[in-house]
C-alpha cells in the first residue's frame, strides 16, 4: 500500500488529531486515514466541464479588458 509523508503539519493540529484519534479508539495514522479518506470521498470531482464552465467564465470577465497590466491597476484602482 502507498505511504506519504505530511511535513510542516502545525503542532496544534497534531494534538487535535491525536485527541480526535484517542476519542475514537484509534492510532493517530488510522485517524488521519479515515479523515483523508472521508473529506476525498465527499468531495465532488472535478469534471472536464465544470472546468470548461470555469474557464468560459473568467474569459468572460477579463474580454475586451486590455493587457494584464491594465486588467490589475484597474483592479486595484490605481490612476495613469
Amino acid at each position: 500500500m502507498p505511504t506519504i509523508t505530511i511535513r510542516n503539519l502545525q503542532e496544534e493540529v497534531k494534538q487535535k488529531l491525536r485527541v480526535l484519534a484517542a476519542q475514537h479508539g484509534n492510532s493517530m495514522e488510522a485517524e488521519a486515514r479515515l479523515i483523508l479518506t472521508r473529506e476525498v470521498q465527499e468531495a465532488a470531482p472535478a469534471t472536464p466541464a465544470t472546468g470548461q464552465r470555469r474557464f468560459e467564465h473568467l474569459v468572460g470577465l477579463w474580454k475586451d479588458r486590455g493587457t494584464t497590466d491594465e486588467m490589475m491597476r484597474d483592479l486595484r484602482g490605481d490612476e495613469e
